[in-house]
Order: C-alpha cells, then sequence, then structure tokens
C-alpha cells in the first residue's frame, strides 16, 4: 500500500526538525494532526 506524499513529507519534516511543534509550526497545522499524520503511516 503506498504512502500518501502529505504524509510522508510530514514525516520528513519532523525527522528534520527533530520535533513534532517546530514541524507543526512549519507546516500549518497543529501538534496533533501531526500525530495522527504520524500514526498513519
Amino acid at each position: 500500500m503506498p504512502l500518501p506524499i502529505r504524509d510522508l513529507y510530514t514525516f520528513f519534516v519532523v525527522a528534520r526538525t527533530g520535533a513534532m511543534q517546530s514541524a507543526a509550526q512549519e507546516l500549518g497545522v497543529t501538534p496533533g494532526a501531526i500525530s495522527q499524520r504520524i500514526r498513519s503511516i
């Protein structure tokens, strides 16, 4: 099953920034949304 690009990019941003809070700020979403995207992978 292929990963949605949005979720893969979210994972990349979290790995690059090292924190869900920083990734959420960069992506313009809440930290909860980041958690849900990562959980769906």
